[in-house]
């Protein structure tokens, strides 16, 4: 129930974040600009449309490679407008309330994969309890029949029928249980990549530049697309 309120109050203060960023870019004049600039490059998004059959590890790479240049170019053209700003106080501003919205969403995905992790765990644990539990109540409702019927020689044939039964609900519940742990993992394992992906992609705006409102020129040549090479020649490079 906390970490569910810690992501509601999150998702709260982003809406509230998003609005604001929205009239200062209304304010500044750039907000059609910047509301393109963030659909990304046309040829990339009518590429990803005529996407042709690959493997599997080709496309996860086509992807990446697709994410990469459109946050290069939307951090390139954002950039590019709030620094056109004349007034400094406004660009300041602007850049302020930009990097709590990226801020505020790299909360929101850590505390995703808290929350993630957790239900893994609490499901994993329920499950294996409620096989057992389960698996007793069948046991011992054959045994009340039994020894209902038959006094106590009937009880022993119920807990002998009751085994089987018994045995069924727990293959049953444990598979479940294995389904559910599976799909959890995979989940968690979703919102884990999602903190590689930030931590790949360059934020578009550092401290420095929320201070003075001056633009940082070697912070241009920061890239994703650039990051991503460097990791994956870092992977074929052979081990010495």
């Amino acid at each position: 129930m906390a970490d569910n309120s810690i992501t509601k109050q999150l998702t709260s203060e982003r809406d509230t974040l998003r609005e604001e960023l929205a009239k200062l870019e209304t304010i500044a004049g750039i907000r059609e600009k910047a509301e393109g600039a963030r659909e990304g490059p046309d040829i990339l998004n009518e590429a990803m449309e005529d996407q042709a059959p690959i493997g599997i590890e080709a496309r996860k790479q086509e992807n990446e490679d697709y994410f990469d240049n459109r946050h290069d170019y939307v951090r390139r053209h954002i950039r590019n407008l709030y620094f056109d700003v004349q007034d400094v106080a406004l660009r300041r501003k602007l850049i302020e309330v930009h990097r709590s919205v990226t801020e505020n969403r790299s909360k929101l995905v850590e505390q995703g994969v808290l929350e993630a992790q957790k239900e893994l765990d609490a499901g994993k644990r329920k499950n294996e309890l409620l096989s057992w539990v389960k698996a007793g109540i069948a046991s011992t409702v054959c045994i009340g029949i039994g020894y209902a019927i038959a006094g106590k020689t009937g009880a022993i044939g119920g807990a002998l029928f009751g085994f089987f039964p018994g045995q069924k609900i727990i293959e049953d519940a444990t598979a479940n249980a294995r389904r559910n742990y599976d799909d959890a993992q995979r989940a968690l394992q979703a919102k884990q990549m999602l903190i590689q992906e930030f931590e790949l992609r360059p934020s578009y705006f550092i401290a420095a530049e929320r201070l003075t409102g001056e633009r940082r020129l070697e912070f241009d040549l920061e890239s994703a697309v650039s990051n991503r090479a460097a990791i994956r020649n870092r992977q074929k490079a052979p081990e010495l």
